[in-house]
């Protein structure tokens, strides 16, 4: 897979050449990046020596580096450090925490997360939060680079999104207690009367849940995924643990027939996830300074984690983050960072827990969140497995060119539209096509 013409899906003739060497980002035993810059952005890249491929470029401190490295890099969090001081650090603060957790009244548990968030805004630089958009503008200006090279100012691409859109929205639930089971309906209804559907993420063996608890939503058109196993923090704590619960997850993925995942508590390994029987994974954030698991991949659309899987990060603010740790304005903060993902043709990926948002006043918040998104014009609001499958399917498509122009082959031909980058000061500009 090439990672950048996963993104820019270009006409052949146009396209950088694949790499000829491995590319150390792709694998788990990878050393860890360094971190550089690349016309003026920040880039995680692993140096190398010789002369430049066609798919090598140089960074402003002068190491040469392979594209599709940098961007691996970041989309796999392999910037994140492994080893080190702060490594143990981190992960002797989780055993405490999650040794302590039951012992702890709620109001304790939030006191301290409070207090870590905090911390983190304060010290972390890299993503920054609650946006962090450095992928985005390397993979902007490795395309100035293609064009340069081709000696043009205009290049052709599928579309990001299907014919007519221009962004993508979808909105998520972690089920997380069974309160939150009970009480799926208010937030459901909310959708209908706004005429969308929506995900939601249950957890097998956390509380009981049998197919009527949910094929009611299916009925109606939402999505049901699959939320880990028991809410633990366990699946990924070793690779022992892990091994043992694929088989159970993946038997609850095919009875719920299920083809979406989302880690408990966002814990993710990205080597792993492609072993359970899925078309995609939604354990991902854009910016994950606030999570238990810090990192985040700076894009605010899908990516594939290998040939099979494909990553929807979440790009908005979590509702827990919002309420619980900065006691922020809910509305506000999604709908700040909702425009800010519209700008940029992106994927509004909404991540909200039933079980603290029935009373009155978070559903009425909810309400206004969900009307706002969907009379924003130019979108496609709709469910996660919805968005996975427009990107495989555009995935596997290429453009022809044509005596009319350009066109889309393969299985996107059918609603996918070309549209243009072209070169405007140096910058990267996207025209769509009209309506």
């Amino acid at each position: 897979m090439n990672r950048f013409h996963d993104y820019w899906k270009t006409e052949e003739s146009l396209e950088l050449a694949a790499p000829t060497a491995d590319i150390p980002g792709e694998s788990s035993e990878c050393e860890s990046p360094i971190a550089d810059r690349y016309r003026g952005i920040p880039v995680w890249i692993h140096p190398r020596d010789g002369g430049l491929l066609d798919c090598e470029l140089t960074s402003d401190g002068g190491h040469t580096f392979l594209l599709d490295d940098a961007i691996a890099n970041v989309q796999l969090e392999r910037y994140v450090p492994k080893e080190g001081s702060a490594a143990r650090k981190t992960e002797i603060l989780k055993k405490i925490y999650y040794l302590a957790k039951p012992l702890m009244p709620r109001f304790l548990q939030l006191t301290a997360q409070r207090v870590n968030a905090r911390s983190r805004l304060r010290k972390v630089e890299y993503p920054e939060w609650p946006q962090d958009d450095s992928l985005r503008g390397f993979l902007n200006a490795a395309l100035v680079d293609l064009i340069e090279r081709a000696n043009t100012d205009r290049v052709p691409f599928i579309g990001f999104w299907p014919r007519g859109y221009s962004w993508a929205a979808c909105f998520t639930h972690d089920v997380e207690m069974p309160p939150g089971l009970r009480g799926m309906g208010k937030m459901a209804n909310i959708e209908k009367e706004n005429g969308i559907r929506s995900t939601w993420y249950l957890v097998p063996e956390r509380y009981p849940v049998s197919r009527e608890d949910f094929d009611w939503l299916r009925d109606d058109g939402h999505e049901i995924g699959v939320q880990g196993l028991k809410h633990d923090g366990k699946l990924f704590a070793t690779r022992e643990e892990f091994t043992r619960r694929v088989p159970l997850v993946n038997r609850y993925l095919r009875e719920w027939e299920a083809v979406g995942f989302r880690s408990p508590v966002l814990y993710r390994n990205p080597d792993w996830l492609p072993e359970l029987e899925i078309s995609y994974d939604s354990s991902f954030m854009d910016s994950a300074v606030l999570e238990p698991q810090m990192g985040g991949v700076s894009t605010c659309l899908p990516f594939h984690l290998n040939d099979q899987v494909i990553e929807l990060p979440i790009t908005m603010p979590m509702d827990h983050h919002l309420i619980n740790l900065l006691k922020t304005d809910l509305v506000e903060g999604m709908l700040t960072k909702f425009q800010w993902v519209v700008e940029r043709h992106g994927m509004a990926n909404f991540l909200y827990h039933p079980d603290y948002n029935l009373g009155e006043d978070m559903l009425k918040a909810y309400r206004k969140v969900v009307e706002s998104v969907v009379q924003t014009q130019g979108g496609w609001v709709t469910t996660a497995a919805d968005i996975a499958d427009w990107w495989k399917r555009r995935h596997e498509s290429k453009i022809v060119s044509g005596p009319e122009g350009p066109s889309v082959e393969g299985p996107a031909s059918a609603d996918g539209a070309i549209w243009i980058a072209r070169l405007d000061e140096g910058k990267v500009v996207i025209e769509e096509p009209p309506l």
